[in-house]
């Protein structure tokens, strides 16, 4: 199979099973890729799977990742550790501690996303 890729990205930007070759190329000049910014080679099937694999996360994609992991975090220990702090059977300086370590790692990951 061949493969047009961005260089500067390793972004895929087409594939096809039994193209000859430059085929992607004169395509990709069609789209508005310039010859020098693009390149086109042959992969094996698992060469294709490493690219899909690991390709290029968009903006949205980086941020939802990490609202996600900001929500696990919320949900799994900051809400418990809150609740567990009320009571007295939990030592409230090491519950305090696991809230503001918590907090800590949330609001390091809302600085991490992209705008």
């Amino acid at each position: 199979m061949r493969v047009c890729m961005y260089k500067s990205t390793n972004k895929l930007l087409e594939m096809q099973s039994d193209a000859t070759k430059g085929t992607l190329i004169k395509n990709a000049i069609a789209l508005g890729y310039k010859n020098s910014e693009i390149e086109e080679k042959e992969i094996s099937a698992e060469d294709y799977e490493l690219l899909i694999k690991n390709q290029p996360k968009s903006k949205d994609e980086i941020n939802n990742e990490t609202m996600t992991q900001i929500n696990l975090l919320e949900l799994s220990l900051l809400r418990p550790l809150r609740e567990m702090s009320s009571t007295v059977i939990l030592d409230k300086s090491f519950a305090q501690k696991k809230i503001d370590d918590t907090e800590n790692k949330i609001s390091a990951l809302r600085s991490d996303l992209i705008k």
